[in-house]
């Protein structure tokens, strides 16, 4: 749901130099402006020092004789909840997630590599967690369940959410967009807005087997997200209310979190799921071309033309056809 926007400007011969500007958004609203500048590893830095300012913020807000840390081998949740073993329980299940994402993807794509932990702030109470906006500047997230915050290693949530496994999937989408910002994406590629929720809610909201172990391909009827993107997106595709396919996959932010944002986010997170299981893979091999495309910033409605042999619109009677089928 929260995107970084990054435009390389200028670079000469001997040292490459790059000017580095990300948004916090909240829906289409920018809410915070952040600039960096330098060399690839003088940016890395100013990054670095980014999350430990928003850190420090945190500690300011969450509750000291509550606040617990549990640490795994990619991830330190921080929290106060009054059961120390909340951080646990999400610090495992990002875990099971990442790993499947990488199992997912590594066998097509070289995925960058990062030693740095992703930390998830998770405030016990609303208020802790809109006071930690304000001071921090992220205003316009206080209104959110939780958002990852572009270019750092930060993820920030709250407690205070009337379903445990929606609260779960908000969470997971918006590491998603960390994954897919820090080992998917080449580093200052643009990501197509389509395609980066697509693939969020592709993987928070996969089906979970008894055991909690993630099932690829099946989608989690508990979450309530889950029906109410299904019905909306047949009732679209039914009539003439639908998002056609070529104007999903050239969607800019604006248009994306415009009246129909809700109807976006269905369509993209089903396109995904079409163009990876339809017929058993049949549209996977041109899907992942066009990824290939689309991490070094490239993807977009001609790279889809050129990866698929046509454009998006000539797939909407089979798409259609797969998401009636879904119940």
């Amino acid at each position: 749901m929260n995107r970084r926007i990054a435009i390389v400007l200028f670079t000469s011969s001997i040292l490459m130099t790059i000017f580095f500007s990300f948004c916090i958004f909240s829906g289409k609203t920018c809410s915070q402006v952040i600039r960096v500048q330098g060399t690839e590893q003088e940016i890395e830095q100013q990054l670095m020092k980014l999350d430990e300012k928003y850190l420090a913020y945190a500690d300011e807000f969450l509750d000291k004789d509550l606040k617990k840390s549990f640490r795994t081998e990619h991830y330190v949740v921080i929290a106060d909840h009054p059961k120390p073993e909340a951080a646990q329980a999400i610090a495992l299940a990002f875990e099971e997630y990442r790993k499947v994402y990488v199992s997912i993807f590594e066998k097509v794509f070289p995925l960058r590599k990062t030693e740095q932990p992703t930390h998830i702030i998770l405030f016990a109470s609303k208020n802790g967690f809109r006071f930690f906006c304000a001071q921090a500047g992220l205003g316009g997230g206080s209104n959110s369940a939780g958002f990852y915050i572009p270019g750092t290693s930060i993820i920030v949530s709250h407690f205070r959410h009337p379903r445990q496994r929606d609260f779960t999937a908000t969470l997971l989408h918006e590491g998603v967009h960390q994954l897919n910002d820090h080992l998917l994406y080449s580093r200052y590629a643009k990501q197509s807005i389509w395609l980066n929720e697509g693939l969020a809610n592709y993987f928070a909201l996969m089906k979970l087997d008894s055991q909690g172990r993630l099932v690829v391909g099946k989608v989690d009827w508990n979450s309530v997200a889950v029906p109410g993107y299904v019905d909306e997106v047949q009732r679209a595709l039914s009539g003439k209310k639908h998002i056609q396919l070529d104007d999903l996959v050239s969607a800019s932010r604006e248009q994306f979190h415009g009246k129909d944002e809700s109807l976006y986010y269905g369509e993209s997170w089903l396109f995904v799921q079409f163009l990876l299981h339809f017929e058993d893979g049949k549209y996977r091999k041109p899907f992942t071309e066009f990824l290939m495309y689309e991490i070094e910033g490239l993807g977009g409605l001609e790279s889809f033309k050129k990866t698929f042999g046509d454009s998006p619109n000539t797939l909407k009677q089979e798409f259609k056809k797969y998401v009636s089928r879904l119940h």
